[in-house]
């Protein structure tokens, strides 16, 4: 046995077998998914437990939105894992500092309001906010904490400051030390923490621009960093409306990766729909991932359903209009599987077969009778 096999034998004894790893391999990260399959194709299938996020963007931008969503879908998980595994259900933890929780808003998008655990420490010092949100992340029943907002923590200086005086970094050195504190909890409990950051004007630089709280010590500690910006207004049939309408449905969230280092960044810019209503619009953002992978392929008014891998046309008649093909994929989700196969890099020669043609073939013939 070499000295070498010996150290790592040691360093396996002392921390555990599961640090110590000879050959690497392909990173298969446990991802919480989006509701939207435009987000889920930018992302690669979501965003993977273990790290540290941050959702930054300007006031209505979309971040607390997109981030009940997260939470949803992470209640969805740990309740099928439970499930599964016959153990007690993983938690989410809302640290709320800014004291704006919406409960009505949390429901539209199908958060179990219920079951969160919400810590309400507004206007409590950063050190303070940050103590308690990593005590709690150390308890393996905790699977997904958020923090709203960085921006609205105050600073631990202030209390000693009158209202004029300046204050450099203030929560930059807490929240550096919490990251770099919470990661090994992370990965020991396959939790995750989104932090949710506003921006600023940065007005350190002659360029200009914008900014986030928080320090560049944050930004390293984060896996994922995206930032929201709202989009144009939409009516009930998602056609675009102007910036001054009275009563839009919903709008268009755009969504800019501006770091990742778990994913592949060659999707880095992309959007979502959101209706005010029903919340996110999935057929409209699965009619768009459909078109930007080759699933459907849109002529003029008229759309076709494609098998990606040949290229064969799979519907006999063409579908007229964007209101039948959303009615078509609506009676028939049979179809998304084939764009939910791309997003999840699986084979999509398992998802076309005889049957499935036959139902969507009948479905547009059907249409063309009516």
């Amino acid at each position: 046995m070499s000295q070498l096999d010996v150290i790592l034998q040691g360093l396996a004894k002392k921390y555990g077998t599961d640090v110590v790893e000879t050959g690497v391999e392909k990173n298969d990260y446990d991802r919480i998914p989006f509701s939207s399959p435009r987000l889920n194709y930018m992302t690669f299938g979501g965003l993977p437990l273990g790290h540290v996020m941050e959702f930054s963007g300007p006031e209505g931008s979309g971040k607390t939105s997109t981030a009940f969503d997260i939470i949803k879908n992470a209640q969805q998980k740990f309740k099928k894992e439970a499930k599964e595994n016959k153990t007690e259900e993983r938690k989410v933890v809302f640290m709320d500092v800014e004291g704006t929780f919406d409960y009505a808003w949390a429901t539209k998008f199908g958060v179990d309001t219920s079951k969160i655990i919400r810590l309400k420490m507004a206007g409590w010092p950063a050190s303070e906010v940050l103590n308690a949100l990593l005590e709690t992340m150390k308890a393996p029943e905790v699977g997904l904490a958020v923090l709203d907002s960085i921006a609205a923590m105050p600073a631990d200086q202030l209390a000693d400051k009158s209202v004029g005086d300046k204050i450099y970094g203030g929560i930059a050195l807490p929240l550096q030390n919490f990251t770099n504190q919470v990661k090994r909890y992370l990965v020991e409990n396959n939790s995750m923490v989104i932090c949710i950051n506003q921006v600023r004007d940065n007005l350190g630089s002659m360029f200009g621009g914008t900014t986030t709280p928080g320090g560049r010590g944050f930004k390293h500690a984060c896996s994922v960093r995206l930032e929201f910006r709202k989009g144009k207004f939409i009516d009930d049939n998602n056609k675009e409306l102007t910036s001054n309408a009275e009563n839009p449905a919903g709008n268009l969230i755009n969504v800019v990766v501006l770091k990742s280092k778990v994913f592949p960044s060659t999707r880095r810019v992309g959007y979502y729909t959101i209706k005010y209503v029903t919340g996110p619009d999935l057929l409209n953002d699965y009619i768009e991932v459909g078109l930007q992978v080759g699933v459907i392929n849109q002529r003029g008014a008229y759309f076709d359903i494609v098998n990606p891998q040949t290229g064969e046309i799979l519907n006999d008649n063409k579908i007229q209009g964007k209101v039948a093909l959303r009615n078509l994929l609506e009676e028939h989700k049979e179809w998304l599987d084939l764009i939910n196969a791309i997003i999840d890099e699986k084979d999509v020669s398992e998802i076309v077969d005889e049957e499935t043609l036959a139902q969507a073939n009948q479905q547009v013939a059907n249409s063309k009778e009516d």
